[in-house]
């Protein structure tokens, strides 16, 4: 709140902005009269331009390599500060595995693109989902690039005129044959294994189980 009311420039950097954007409006309505912004670790990731001309950058949710992510240690901000709590972190976890973790998010889809009508809108929606958050431009790329890889669907991105995709006869086969889809299971388990040093330590399970 001191940060926002300053006068000074703030960048919040959360996991994913629409899903903090009503939590965000609630919690700084009215301290910050000219609008707040917020950026998610990915853009930044890939633009880490953004950063700059900023005099402070808060970390509402940590990034994938948690304190130690080169995305804080390297900001292009004057300042940065860790605003994370064990919520924060919890929330940051939930949605890398939301992102990552291809195999129900694949599943969902390839039966929505079987059961689709052909056509540029009916194939966003089959790879957008039907969640209170449509899946990303970079998740629907990751499922077609697995999908393609396994042989699954054909997609033809046309340089004029709509996209297509048609799904293949194809047998049962293993999702880690993509290497698409091993790639994004090593990067989420690298990123679990960060957060989880922004969590507190796990009771044991017998304590857990009351017994």
């Amino acid at each position: 709140g001191d940060l926002l009311s300053s006068g000074e420039r703030v960048l919040v950097a959360v996991a994913d902005v629409a899903r903090r954007r009503e939590s965000l409006e609630s919690l700084v309505a009215g301290l910050a009269p000219d609008g707040l912004d917020v950026v998610a670790w990915s853009a930044l990731a890939t633009r880490p331009e953004l950063a700059e001309g900023f005099d402070h950058l808060v970390a509402l949710d940590p990034p994938p390599g948690g304190a130690a992510d080169r995305l804080v240690t390297a900001s292009a901000a004057a300042h940065t500060y860790l605003a994370w709590g064990q919520p924060e972190a919890e929330f940051a976890l939930a949605y890398w595995r939301f992102e990552l973790n291809l195999r129900p998010a694949l599943m969902d889809a390839f039966r929505a693109l079987r059961d689709s009508e052909p056509g540029a809108d009916a194939l966003e929606r089959a790879l957008c989902g039907s969640g209170r958050h449509p899946r990303s431009a970079e998740h629907c790329a990751l499922l077609l690039s697995v999908l393609g890889e396994l042989e699954l669907v054909e997609y033809t991105a046309a340089a004029a005129g709509a996209p297509s995709c048609r799904v293949l006869e194809a047998a049962r086969t293993e999702l880690e044959r993509s290497p698409a889809f091993r790639a994004c299971s090593g990067r989420l388990s690298a990123i679990e294994q960060a957060l989880a040093l922004e969590l507190p330590t796990a009771a044991p399970a017998v304590a857990a189980a009351g017994t």
